[in-house]
């Protein structure tokens, strides 16, 4: 190759350019000597400036793992960043179920210590509540008064009397919620119940509405007050029994689950009536006037007791009191429309009678109460 030529190649080379251009080598007017001996000069400095660069490459620091991102590291970036995220969308979600559980608690509070629009003050006056109590207890002495008219022909047709008397036949007896409520405080008054009932509630009241009879009533609990009310809705299946059907219990206007609040007191009747109940029927029967004794008016009504706590219909019995016997009827019919209870009841005939005792003095333990009728 050709001085020329190589010059050439080596002003083409950045690193070396300064060098080459400060030779100025002339060829033609220096000789081949001076040529080769500039060329010598010129790879020599070229050989220099390579030793030069090595060495300083040699003497660079070579990185370490502390100074470059390791691959962990850029492996681990996205998953860092995706983790973040799902984070902040828990702590949202966390945020958010906390929230809902906090209105929901207020607004439950809110609810049971509310109260119920049909739980509200008497609006009569003295005079007026005084009435209605009269007509109650006229209803009940009506009531009364055809129990004495059922049992009269009832001795006389036992005594062999020429011509039979003639039993009442089916009759409707109806009362306000006003005239109840009239009725149970003035008896209360004249009883003192009301000293021992304010140990459990306070301010008790009976409201007949859209067919359910419903007891209410102001509790205190661990220094919290609500009102308590517990919905009845009373019907006469098809099969002619009697279902009181307990529907809903409300603390305020809060629905409570039915079972935690009634259990305990379900569990402490139904062991009372277990041990009760079979001595009842035991000694179940007619006394000596003919009508049946105490002893089977109180295994009729806890057999009543018995089927409601267990969501069952049961007898459709009622006793009238005649002021020294008992008189058991028959209910027909119940119903419930604009703030009155209506009950149709039909008194028993002797045949129905001895039904009616031998269905008393069937054995019947609690555990058997969902299968017996």
């Amino acid at each position: 190759m050709q001085p020329e030529g190589i010059i050439a190649k080596m002003r083409s080379q950045p690193p070396r350019l300064a060098a080459i251009e400060g030779s100025r080598i002339n060829s033609r007017r220096c000789g081949h000597g001076r040529e080769f001996s500039n060329f010598a000069s010129i790879r020599h400095g070229n050989l220099a400036i390579e030793k030069q660069a090595e060495k300083a490459r040699v003497l660079q620091p070579f990185p370490t793992v502390a100074t470059l991102p390791s691959l962990a590291d850029k492996l681990r970036e996205p998953v860092v960043k995706s983790m973040r995220k799902w984070v902040k969308r828990s702590l949202l979600g966390v945020a958010l179920a906390m929230a809902l559980v906090a209105l929901f608690l207020t607004g439950g509070f809110v609810l049971l210590r509310g109260t119920p629009a049909y739980y509200r003050a008497s609006r009569l006056s003295a005079e007026q509540r005084a009435e209605a109590a009269t007509r109650a207890e006229s209803k009940l002495s009506q009531m009364q008064n055809m129990a004495v008219d059922v049992r009269g022909a009832e001795l006389r047709n036992l005594n062999g009397a020429t011509r039979p008397a003639a039993i009442p036949g089916a009759t409707t007896f109806s009362f306000t919620d006003d005239e109840l409520n009239a009725l149970f405080n003035k008896w209360a008054e004249l009883n003192n119940w009301k000293e021992v009932m304010s140990r459990v509630v306070a301010d008790p009241m009976v409201v007949l509405q859209d067919g359910r009879i419903i007891l209410a009533g102001k509790v205190t609990v661990k220094n919290f007050d609500t009102v308590v009310s517990i919905h009845f809705a009373p019907t006469i299946t098809s099969d002619g029994r009697l279902d009181l059907q307990l529907v809903s219990i409300l603390g305020g206007k809060l629905p409570l689950p039915r079972d935690s609040v009634i259990s305990p007191v379900r569990e402490r009747l139904l062991r009372i009536m277990g041990d009760d109940i079979p001595y009842w029927q035991g000694r179940a029967g007619f006394g000596k006037t003919g009508t049946l004794n105490d002893d089977a008016v109180k295994a009729t009504l806890g057999r009543l007791l018995v089927h409601t706590l267990n969501n069952e219909p049961s007898d459709p019995v009622l006793f009238l009191w005649t002021g020294n016997a008992t008189v058991p009827v028959r209910l027909a019919d119940v119903s419930i429309a604009n703030n009155t209870l209506s009950l149709t009841v039909v008194p028993l005939d002797q045949t129905e009678k001895l039904a009616l005792l031998e269905q008393i003095k069937r054995p019947m333990t609690v555990e058997q109460a969902s299968t017996s009728n």
